[in-house]
């Protein structure tokens, strides 16, 4: 064998290999930031399906029984008055 496998071999043997693992402390605000920005997008993305039913409503039609009723077009909004 090499000796440059011979010596990576003896540091991951010895428990010394420190790859693939997350500094906790340097890397929270990054962490931080990411996980803000992605509730963000979400309270965001709430508040524009909120509207759209609330829009959809007042102009009298009514809101899909699921979610995902509809399909692609999107169009077929039932009524069941």
């Amino acid at each position: 064998m090499t000796e440059a496998f011979d010596q990576a071999w003896s540091s991951i043997a010895k428990g010394r290999f420190q790859g693939y693992t997350r500094a906790n402390i340097g890397d929270r605000p990054l962490r931080a930031g990411k996980a803000k920005a992605w509730s963000q997008s979400r309270k965001v993305k709430r508040g524009r399906t909120a509207k759209r039913y609330k829009r959809n409503k007042s102009r009298g039609t009514v809101r899909p029984a699921m979610r995902r009723q509809l399909g692609a077009g999107g169009k077929r909004a039932s009524t069941k008055r």
